[in-house]
C-alpha cells in the first residue's frame, strides 16, 4: 500500500497519547484511531480480509497497541509512525490467523491426558501389520546379531562378543 492512503503523521499527537496519565492522552489516541482507521482497513483489505474481518483485526490492533503501551516505544526520526503500524496490523492478523489455526485443530476441546496410554499401545500391537514389522525387526536384529558374533569369533573375540 502506497503512502498516500495515510495521512500525515502528527507527532504531537503521538507524544500526546504516549502518556495515558494525561488527561489529553485518550484525546489524542482518538484523534489517531480516527486518522489512521481506514488506511488501516484498506491495508487490511489488500490483505485478502473482508470488510467487515478487516475492520475486526484493525480494532483488535488499536485494542493491543493500549493494553500494551506500544505507542510509548515510537519516536520521531527513529521510525515512521506508518511502518510502525502496518507491522502492528500485519502482527495482529497473523496471531488472528494462528489463534484460529489452534482452534481449528482442536476443535475448541479439551485436551485429554493420556491416561490409557497402555490400552492405546495394546491396541496398535494387535493390528496384524504390527505383528508382521515386529516379526521383520526380530529376523534383522538376529542376523546382525549372528554376523557380529561371528566376526567376534574370527578374530579371536568370541568370549567378549
Amino acid at each position: 500500500m502506497d503512502d498516500r492512503h495515510f495521512p500525515n503523521t502528527s507527532w504531537t499527537l503521538i507524544r500526546q497519547s504516549q502518556d495515558l496519565a494525561d488527561p489529553s492522552a485518550m484525546a489524542a489516541l482518538n484523534a489517531l484511531a480516527r486518522a489512521y482507521w481506514r488506511p488501516l482497513v484498506v491495508f487490511a483489505r489488500s490483505c485478502g480480509l473482508d470488510e467487515a474481518r478487516a475492520q475486526d483485526e484493525v480494532q483488535r490492533m488499536f485494542e493491543s497497541l493500549l493494553s500494551r503501551e506500544s505507542l510509548r516505544t515510537v519516536m520521531p526520526g527513529e521510525s515512521r509512525f506508518r511502518a510502525f503500524l502496518i507491522q502492528c496490523l500485519r502482527n495482529t492478523m497473523v496471531s488472528s490467523h494462528r489463534d484460529e489455526s489452534r482452534e481449528k485443530r482442536g476443535r475448541g476441546l479439551p485436551h485429554e491426558a493420556l491416561e490409557n496410554h497402555d490400552d492405546m499401545l495394546a491396541a496398535e500391537e494387535e493390528r496384524p501389520e504390527r505383528a508382521l514389522d515386529r516379526e521383520w525387526e526380530a529376523e534383522v536384529f538376529e542376523g546382525g546379531c549372528k554376523r557380529l558374533g561371528e566376526d567376534a569369533m574370527a578374530r579371536g573375540r568370541g568370549e567378549v562378543f
